[in-house]
């Protein structure tokens, strides 16, 4: 719920849709893992399913 909070979102769907950052130790985890981080920041461009 706080995530909705801080988000200004009222729904998942809105959720899905706000860029995020990502940086430090969860950066350097999809590195490690060989994760597309990158996506997230383009949310309306990825292929991230509902």
């Amino acid at each position: 719920m706080s995530l909705f909070v801080l988000l200004d979102s009222k729904n998942l769907s809105e959720v899905k849709q706000v860029p995020l950052i990502v940086s430090g130790e969860l950066k350097d985890f999809c590195e490690a893992r060989l994760i597309d981080y990158k996506v997230l920041a383009n949310p309306e461009k990825s292929d991230l399913k509902e």
